[in-house]
């Protein structure tokens, strides 16, 4: 979480010092960050960390996920993790933390639209990284499976099969490829 001005802060100086509540101003190049009382060495928001005011302990090392991230989500519905990936997220829940609407294949059948919403502690690193999805218009290199060179091309059609992508190609002819023998156009 990046700190903005008026942010209420923890900071000290060194690891045995107790963490004092304060308001954040800024950080100068040198590592310092300037607050309303002076200057400190360590400097951490308050949020997520009310519970080390007065304490010596160190912060706990959180995840900060963003929208767009690939994440697994354990389902309320089956309690289980699928994979999804973020497509929103609720700042404004602050009592009980973020929330973070997560979109997933596996929740369409659940809800309509396949996006759920989900606290922190729900989410997880996906086990596999999820492969690169097209949609229609993309611009992709696609390989000539006679020659093996990669050409250009647009996808016009997906699907969810084993050859999942339709491509056009600058020739006007048109192509079906598997997931490996596509790529962005780069």
């Amino acid at each position: 979480m990046e700190l903005k001005p008026k942010d209420w802060v923890l900071v000290r100086d060194d690891d045995k010092e107790p963490w004092k509540l304060n308001i954040y101003s800024h950080k100068e190049d040198d590592d310092m960050f300037w607050c309303v009382s002076g200057w400190y060495y360590k400097c951490i928001p308050y949020e997520g960390n009310e519970h080390l005011l007065g304490k010596t302990d160190a912060p706990e090392e959180k995840h900060v996920w963003h929208a767009g991230d690939h994440v697994d989500v354990l389902s309320d519905f089956d309690d289980m993790w699928h994979p999804g990936f973020i497509v929103e997220i609720d700042y404004t829940r602050s009592a009980d933390g973020f929330y973070y609407r997560v979109e997933s294949e596996c929740f369409k059948n659940i809800t309509s639209t396949g996006k759920v919403w989900c606290k922190a502690d729900q989410l997880r690193e996906p086990e596999e990284k999820p492969e690169e999805e097209f949609k229609f218009g993309d611009k992709v290199e696609w390989r000539d499976l006679d020659d093996g060179e990669w050409r250009e091309g647009l996808i016009i059609e997906t699907d969810h099969s084993n050859i999942p992508y339709k491509i056009a190609t600058i020739d006007g002819n048109v192509h079906w490829r598997r997931r490996e023998d596509v790529r962005r156009a780069g």
